[in-house]
């Protein structure tokens, strides 16, 4: 069960590194078309889902419920008040972005620890770059009006090599795991003696 729990974590871990990746990439490249449009395609998708919900309410059909109205409605309202009030919201991207950031930099911290453990060689690197993304992110959370200053290209090139970073660590960390299991396995401890010898092939 922990074994299989902890391929799970991994794997999770491997698709928040590709989803990363994808996300700073989209910011290098489209910088301007990101900043301008990210708060009204949020904006639309929750007013989409919000009609979604509500149309089959109204249409009467059996399978709706009044807590899809309730849902409908809500996230309607949400969509209008993103629609019209983007550009204030949009200060808050840097904050969201700072949280993430902040997750994922956690998540670089704990790889570099279990790199060191199973005897990783660069595992120095990424608790280097793990301490720059916790700054980063603290920068982000704390002084978003500040980040708004800077472009989106250099958030997303960071974003971009954070990503990177995160699914190179966590592939070698599977890597030298099993390694370091392997060579578990092929060791005998005899409590008689206390000597540990390595069990021959």
């Amino acid at each position: 069960m922990a074994v299989n729990t902890k391929v799970s974590s991994r794997s999770s871990v491997i698709l928040m590194s590709l989803i990363t990746i994808l996300v700073g990439l989209s910011m290098m490249i489209f910088p301007a078309l990101f900043q301008n449009t990210i708060m009204l395609i949020l904006g639309l998708m929750a007013l989409a889902f919000g009609l979604f919900k509500l149309i089959p309410y109204f249409m009467n059909k059996a399978t709706a419920t009044a807590s899809d109205f309730t849902l409908g409605v809500t996230f309607v309202i949400l969509g209008l008040v993103v629609i019209i009030f983007q550009r204030m919201l949009l200060a808050f991207i840097p904050i969201m972005f700072g949280i993430f950031l902040l997750i994922t930099a956690i998540m670089k911290l704990r790889d570099a620890v279990d790199m060191k453990r199973v005897g990783a060689a660069n595992w120095m690197l990424n608790l280097i770059f793990g301490i720059a993304s916790v700054v980063l992110a603290l920068i982000l959370i704390c002084r978003p009006g500040f980040v708004l200053s800077m472009t989106f290209s250099i958030i997303g090139a960071f974003i971009f090599v954070d990503g990177i970073m995160s699914l190179v660590s966590s592939i070698m960390v599977n890597v030298n795991y099993r390694g370091y299991r392997q060579s578990a396995s092929q060791t005998i401890y005899d409590a008689a003696t206390g000597n540990v010898t390595k069990e021959k092939k």
